[in-house]
């Protein structure tokens, strides 16, 4: 019927145009929806993307784009991946930095595995307990402190006013009324306390991400990771180091003393390559990259 429809001299014309009248009202509707969809999401406060069984909230005025929540959560499962190969199954997880959840639900998905996630964020880790919830996740324990070299109460917030979340830092500008309005108190400790306070027993993989505060949390971290010898994943941006004003040669150091070896993580191919200390050290600016760190034997 609609070939005939299409085809036939006396009925072509007004098929096509009932056909356009038809689609314009149809993009109208959707356009529509999305926008009620937005309109009604933005008074809740929060916007909400699901991909591959995960459902991920996260706080409206964040300016983050579904690509980047769907990148997270592929880049944190291939890691998840990673963790499974280097520590076997039923992992201890440390996740330092978790921000809204990606790589702690990422993580929770391994067989066996126990994950103890940390954001020191008030209003990122709200976000944080209600995606455990909504995913229904029983193997994540939401701790809200930061994790350092010492136990502190410290401002953190974003390095620029379009910053999301993810980019909050303790290294923020507190001369800027703007940045300081949206900067936050925050609770912070040391690994070494959390391990002793809570008696933890086992750590197999420790993963850090802490916007230029890599080398104080693990100062704070020495005698347990002596202790326990995890897989470390430590997120190293220059951009980051440099704002901290930290230089590879004290991670170069730290890594000495507590025995480890920096390995490259490429995300695309789950490959791991060993990295040269003198391209680290000599050009720094050209690294922005998640490393593995292997204790020695």
């Amino acid at each position: 019927m609609k070939k005939l429809l299409r085809s036939h001299p006396l009925t072509r014309r007004m098929y096509a145009f009932a056909r356009a009248v038809y689609l314009l009202f149809y993009d109208m509707a959707v356009k529509l929806l999305k926008a009620w969809i937005r309109w009604r999401s933005k008074n809740q406060g929060y916007r909400v993307f699901r991909w591959n069984g995960f459902t991920i909230r996260e706080e409206w005025k964040t300016p983050y784009a579904a690509g980047n929540i769907i990148n997270g959560l592929k880049e944190f499962s291939a890691m998840a991946d990673m963790a499974v190969v280097l520590c076997g199954p039923s992992p201890v997880i440390f996740d330092v930095g978790a921000n809204i959840g990606l790589s702690a639900l990422a993580f929770s998905r391994i067989n066996g595995a126990s994950v103890y996630g940390f954001e020191p964020t008030p209003s990122t880790f709200s976000f944080f307990e209600e995606n455990i919830r909504i995913n229904n996740v029983k193997n994540i324990i939401p701790v809200n402190i930061g994790l350092s070299d010492k136990k502190a109460s410290m401002l953190i917030g974003p390095p620029k006013i379009d910053s999301d979340s993810g980019n909050f830092t303790v290294y923020v500008n507190q001369d800027d009324p703007a940045i300081r309005i949206l900067s936050q108190e925050a609770r912070f400790d040391t690994l070494d306390n959390y391990i002793a306070d809570n008696d933890i027993r086992r750590m197999d993989y420790l993963k850090v991400d802490v916007e230029g505060h890599e080398i104080n949390f693990l100062k704070g971290g020495i005698a347990t990771i002596k202790k326990f010898r995890p897989i470390i994943q430590l997120e190293y941006y220059f951009c980051s180091q440099q704002m901290a004003k930290h230089t590879p040669e004290e991670l170069l150091s730290l890594l000495h003393e507590i025995n480890y070896t920096i390995f490259i993580f490429e995300v695309l191919s789950s490959f791991l390559s060993p990295l040269d200390i003198n391209e680290l050290v000599n050009h720094p600016e050209a690294f922005n990259t998640e490393f593995i760190l292997k204790p020695n034997a």
